[in-house]
């Protein structure tokens, strides 16, 4: 009997710290998933100074596509902006992961505006368009990079998703994106 009470309690006392562990696990994994909901809702929520970070992201694709017409029409070779035009197509439903895309974009579009300002035979109402294009798309820009409440959001689940156990637990996904 002695025997069976020596063994009995270390098996107890494993057992618990496999529970305890398990609803460590559960808690965290809610922790993670509490937090990406957070910056989804702050994505498509109208901030009432500075609008929707999911409407500023439309406005910016939209006129990124314009300035890409503009660039094409003038012989300019705008590989890199449909790329990254073609990398937030498949993540701009959400913010977690469209950050690097946003960035690809917002570089490739620069990039394609000075060179139809300076190196293109591009007529003065292309370069006019297009400096309206890349205007629109810079200040979509800045204006995501001023919603508190988005990047409030967005810097909190990057901190939940890269701390420790967390991060453990948060392979593979990707930061949300936060500007500015």
């Amino acid at each position: 009997m002695k025997d069976l009470l020596k063994h009995s309690v270390p098996l107890a006392l494993i057992s618990a710290v496999i529970i305890a562990v398990l609803f460590t696990f559960i808690g965290i994994n809610r922790t993670v998933a509490s937090a990406g909901k957070a910056v989804e809702k702050a994505y498509s929520d109208h901030d009432s100074r500075y609008g929707s970070v999911k409407e500023d992201v439309s406005s910016m694709i939209a006129n990124a596509e314009n300035l890409r017409a503009i660039g094409q029409a003038n012989g300019i070779d705008v590989s890199a902006m449909t790329a990254a035009l073609e990398a937030i197509a498949s993540v701009k439903t959400s913010p977690v992961g469209f950050g690097d895309a946003l960035d690809r974009l917002y570089s490739s579009a620069s990039t394609v505006y000075q060179q139809i300002k300076v190196g293109s035979g591009a007529d003065e109402g292309a370069k006019t368009s297009a400096t309206l294009f890349f205007s629109d798309i810079d200040s979509s820009r800045m204006i995501i990079s001023q919603n508190k409440l988005y990047k409030s959001a967005a810097e909190k689940y990057n901190k939940v998703i890269s701390s420790f156990p967390a991060s453990l637990f948060a392979k593979g996904r990707k930061p949300a994106a936060v500007f500015g």
